[in-house]
């Protein structure tokens, strides 16, 4: 896992990867995941709960981008909305303009949203560690694709279903299996999903899977430790090693070579996020550290401007709103926290925990869509790479 690393800065340290965007049964109080067949036909599958209830009440306070401390606005207590994650038939609806983020906790992953004004920090539900990466289809109602173990201990395989939970659920990678499944977003036009996995100590990798029938064997894309489908569905931002450091690459989708975007010698650029129109990116870099700051970009790598400057805190998990006039980020220093900063305002702090990871901002309609709300490339904690080198791709498939 990626950690940024520094003593001031207790950084995302030991986070176990999980995902944006969950599926509820309508109501009930208790979460029931994954009971039942494992999807490849039959084998008991993994039994595990989660649990729903109401929001806790945050304080949203503004500060500069180097201090947490100014004035303070009250959040209110909402309740938890049980839904099949549709709203009147309307396919990959979640709660709008909401910022989505996960919360670590000692066997379970806490999926919450919250208000950007700093109001309603809902649970939305809480699963555990044996799911990871999952994003519902933007234009199918009710179609949810998830990594999962079977059972535990067992290999990590994608699944699709109506709900997150193994019963009934069809396994997509039926030939291929992983260690571990750490990052998964589907496309906003349904037609294909992209995501992390490793196998037999290799680097962490990028997968590409067509969403047909027959369905194929997903084709391996290139090393990645983070990755962003354009709201576009025509390319990817992702970062990877290079050399003992990190830089970004931009690849068209589904063929095309990479081009490399950002990349400072050694230095750490990683993290990156499209806006809604893919024309920029937004990223975290040690170039000025050694903490972890913000940084916008041309989608090209262009025009590269700082966001923050905060010499005892590293800064991750970043998205755009809608507009692109505002990202939600983590921030971890003495404390960790949820923040948010207007590009020409002060950072407004929304809530501390030390479990925070990334953020996903929803829009107006509450869609994975590029004319609403952020997609959800869900499954991504901070990491940090080694200084040696990565398996080489021998087993890569052109595209």
């Amino acid at each position: 896992m990626r950690t940024l690393s520094g003593e001031s800065k207790k950084p995302f340290a030991g986070r176990r990867a999980s995902g944006f965007g969950v599926v509820i049964s309508t109501g009930i109080a208790a979460l029931v995941i994954g009971c039942g067949g494992s999807g490849d036909g039959g084998s008991t599958g993994l039994t595990a709960t989660g649990t729903l209830a109401t929001g806790t009440t945050t304080t949203a306070t503004t500060a500069t981008a180097s201090t947490t401390s100014a004035t303070t606005s009250t959040g209110t207590t909402t309740t938890a909305t049980t839904s099949t994650g549709t709203t009147g038939g309307d396919p990959g609806v979640l709660p709008k303009n909401k910022i989505f983020y996960d919360d670590l906790k000692a066997d379970t992953v806490e999926y919450r949203y919250i208000d950007p004004t700093g109001a309603g920090d809902t649970l939305y539900a809480s699963l555990p560690f044996q799911f990871s990466g999952f994003s519902p289809n933007p234009v199918v109602a009710s179609q949810y694709f998830f990594g999962a173990q079977a059972s535990a201990g067992s290999k990590w395989r994608i699944y699709r279903n109506s709900t997150i939970s193994l019963s009934g659920a069809t396994n997509q990678t039926p030939n291929v299996s992983y260690d571990s499944i750490d990052g998964l977003q589907v496309a906003n036009n349904g037609k294909f999903l992209v995501f992390l996995a490793s196998s037999a100590g290799s680097a962490s990798r990028m997968y590409y899977l067509a969403l047909t029938t027959p369905l194929p064997d997903p084709v391996l894309v290139d090393d990645a430790d983070r990755f962003h489908i354009s709201p576009l569905s025509d390319q990817v931002v992702y970062s990877k090693p290079v050399g003992g450091h990190g830089a970004i690459f931009t690849r068209p989708l589904p063929t095309g070579a990479s081009t490399k975007v950002i990349d400072v010698e050694g230095k750490e650029d990683f993290d990156p996020q499209f806006n809604k129109d893919a024309s920029k990116i937004v990223f975290s870099s040690d170039r000025n550290g050694p903490q972890f700051d913000l940084y916008i970009a041309n989608a090209d790598g262009t025009n590269v401007k700082r966001l923050t400057d905060t010499p005892d805190v590293s800064e991750a998990g970043a998205s755009f709103n809608e507009a692109g006039t505002q990202i939600a980020y983590v921030a971890s220093g003495a404390t960790t926290s949820l923040n948010r900063l207007p590009l020409t305002g002060p950072t407004v702090v929304l809530k501390e925990s030390a479990g925070l990871s990334g953020t996903r901002w929803t829009g107006a309609d509450g869609k994975a869509k590029a004319s609403g709300s952020n997609s959800f490339n869900v499954g991504l904690t901070p990491k940090k790479r080694t200084k040696t080198a990565p398996k080489p791709l021998a087993d890569a498939k052109p595209r």
